[in-house]
């Protein structure tokens, strides 16, 4: 787990995880907004298992509070976005039907947009501005990104 701070002032914890199913150990005070960050999916290397599974880290991110999600997926992204939206109305309709949680993605951004949307624009619909940020990278070797999103979520400004 690493911490930074944007320019704008948010709280940044960064996680790393190798697969989706795994315990996310540390998430900020709810609500939170999230930026996931999928490697093999920007290079569109996921296979369907792989896509379905991503809903389980959706579910787990709206468990811990999270109530909007950035994606950098890249040419993935649709089909994956797709699986978060599906676990949002399923965890509404499994008795938490006041659970608001908001996703977006562009597959054609690259990861400083991903994460420019994610620091100042990424907030949910009915609420104001969130305070802190949880970036998840899952990837196989998810160091090498967080070096990458550490970087960008200092530095990154709005346009």
């Amino acid at each position: 787990m690493r911490s930074a701070t944007t320019k704008n002032a948010r709280n940044v914890t960064i996680v790393e995880l190798k697969k989706f199913d795994e315990p996310l150990k540390s998430v900020p005070k709810p609500p939170f907004g999230a930026l996931v960050v999928l490697p093999g999916a920007e290079l569109g290397l996921y296979k369907k298992p792989q896509i379905k599974a991503s809903k389980i880290l959706a579910t787990h991110l709206m468990q811990c509070g999270c109530s909007w999600i950035t994606l950098h997926g890249g040419r993935q992204t649709d089909d994956i976005l797709a699986q978060f939206d599906e676990a949002v109305v399923d965890y509404q309709m499994d008795a938490h039907p006041e659970a608001e949680c908001g996703s977006a993605g562009d597959p054609n951004n690259d990861l400083e947009e991903s994460v420019r949307d994610a620091v100042y624009w990424g907030k949910p619909q009915y609420e104001g501005v969130l305070g802190d940020l949880l970036c998840v990278i899952v990837g196989d070797d998810p160091a090498t990104w967080a070096d990458k999103v550490e970087g960008l979520v200092k530095s990154v400004e709005d346009l």
